[in-house]
């Protein structure tokens, strides 16, 4: 029997509402983070800005200046990246997570609707590593029972 890859990936996106709310809300949160940490890091700047070329001398050196827009350009292009990069792989996790979560609750729901119609024999099975494996086993259980009393 040969497994499909198609498959696999096909489905990944079991519960699109869900899913993709999940995935906004973390993604959303990340960037949050990083923007506030881009404020602290402006105020910094500013701060040492302020210090260096207000507080001193007023023959501070054009070279000097220079430098530093240019080591402030460096660490805004550096900050951009690194949110850039935070939010791809913010969202390739909480993708992941979301779906080791809705995949568990779909299959339950689905084995739930099978029982309300008298499906009494199937069971359900959920993959190693999901989550929900003690309700798996308590449900597979409750059939078990109904089954024996029909």
């Amino acid at each position: 029997m040969e497994y499909s890859t198609q498959r696999k990936y096909k489905n990944f996106l079991i519960d699109r509402k869900f899913q993709l709310s999940y995935i906004a809300f973390f993604v959303f949160y990340g960037l949050l983070a990083a923007f506030g940490a881009m404020f602290i890091i402006g105020g910094i700047q500013k701060a040492m800005f302020d210090k260096i070329f207000l507080d001193a001398d007023a023959n501070a050196s054009p070279m000097l200046l220079l430098e530093f827009l240019k080591a402030i350009e460096k660490i805004g292009i550096s900050i951009s990246v690194f949110i850039f990069f935070y939010s791809l792989l913010g969202a390739f996790f909480a993708l992941l997570f979301s779906h080791r979560i809705s995949g568990p609750l779909i299959a339950l729901q689905k084995h739930i609707c099978r029982l309300k119609d008298g499906d009494y024999l199937t069971k359900i099975s959920l993959r190693k590593g999901d989550e929900l494996k003690v309700l798996e086993k308590e449900l597979n259980e409750l059939t078990d029972i109904l089954k024996n009393r029909k």
